[in-house]
């Protein structure tokens, strides 16, 4: 996976491995249901909101995972399940906010595996002081947090054989040809990026690499100027902003060659489907374009494959 792997590894440079220990039952019971439960950070206008989905087919007991979606308020999704942990009923939540209002933070991975809570992310080390302080705030506020590691970034390898244990995950790539004199903003420059959380359709929050110097452009957080690394929130058509918990999009990463555009990215396999009609839906905005499924299915079969 070439823009997943090749092009973005060991970017930003910083990475940092936080796991939290929850007595909360329902985190005990998740637990006690799956051995691995992927776990997704969503923030849109009424804050953070985390997602914990569970695949019925990799559920220990069927009888147990009835109980647990009647006491928990459990949504359903084909053959997925999951619960939503809204930051109005769990103010901790709003941390991650805190975390993610660093400019070069982006969040690789986050799964609950034997009650405990592991999140994985990257920053540039320009903000390891401000990073630093956030961390030890966060030790006072929150019993059971700790780090497992603070250094430098291990690699999205790493990551991968990590996720690569989850059935249910799946690798996509696509490919979009689009008019570049027809659509202008940052889609005017080179660059690839890797998405930090998962948004609204209409919001982009990303970390760029630039092929050229970092263009002038209004919001943009300049990250490092010598290599190129920038962040930027970005704005769509007001059509798109709808609240969707059923996004799990683990990681995303895209490259723009102005006129082609590439899109990498792993999700739970239940949605696949879904998550390719949103991706063809929003890319109609940008008015006529040739849209092409160059990879699809079951992460670990990609691991290692090369985009040419």
């Amino acid at each position: 996976m070439s823009v997943l792997v090749k092009e973005m590894d060991g970017i930003p440079d910083m990475e940092c491995e936080a796991t939290i220990v929850s007595e909360l039952k329902v985190f005990r019971s998740l637990s006690d249901l799956v051995d691995h439960v992927p776990s997704f950070l969503y923030i849109d206008k009424n804050g953070v909101s985390i997602s914990y989905f569970i695949d019925k087919k990799e559920v220990k007991s069927a009888r147990n995972l009835e109980i647990f979606k009647r006491e928990f308020q459990c949504r359903s999704f084909g053959d997925l399940s999951y619960i939503v942990n809204e930051q109005a009923g769990m103010p901790s939540i709003q941390n991650y906010e805190k975390l993610l209002a660093i400019p070069s933070l982006v969040l690789n991975y986050k799964y609950l595996e034997d009650g405990v809570h592991h999140v994985i992310f990257n920053f540039s080390r320009k903000d390891l002081e401000r990073f630093s302080e956030l961390i030890m705030e966060l030790k006072e506020l929150l019993p059971g947090f700790s780090i497992a590691y603070l250094g430098e970034n291990r690699g999205i390898s790493r990551t991968l054989d990590i996720m690569k244990k989850v059935p249910g995950l799946s690798y996509s790539s696509m490919k979009l040809e689009y008019d570049p004199g027809k659509i202008g903003g940052i889609m005017k420059y080179k660059w690839i990026r890797k998405i930090r959380y998962n948004t609204p359709h209409s919001v982009t929050d990303a970390f760029y690499k630039f092929e050229d110097k970092i263009p002038k452009i209004e919001g943009l957080n300049v990250v490092s100027e010598k290599h190129n690394l920038a962040q930027l929130n970005t704005h769509g058509d007001e059509m798109f902003n709808k609240i969707d918990y059923l996004e799990p999009v683990i990681m995303e990463c895209q490259k723009n060659e102005v006129g082609v555009m590439y899109f990498d990215s792993i999700v739970m396999t239940s949605f696949y489907n879904n998550y390719l009609k949103n991706v063809m839906a929003d890319l109609k905005i940008l008015g006529d374009a040739n849209i092409e499924v160059r990879k699809a299915g079951p992460l670990g079969e990609f691991l290692g494959y090369q985009v040419d």
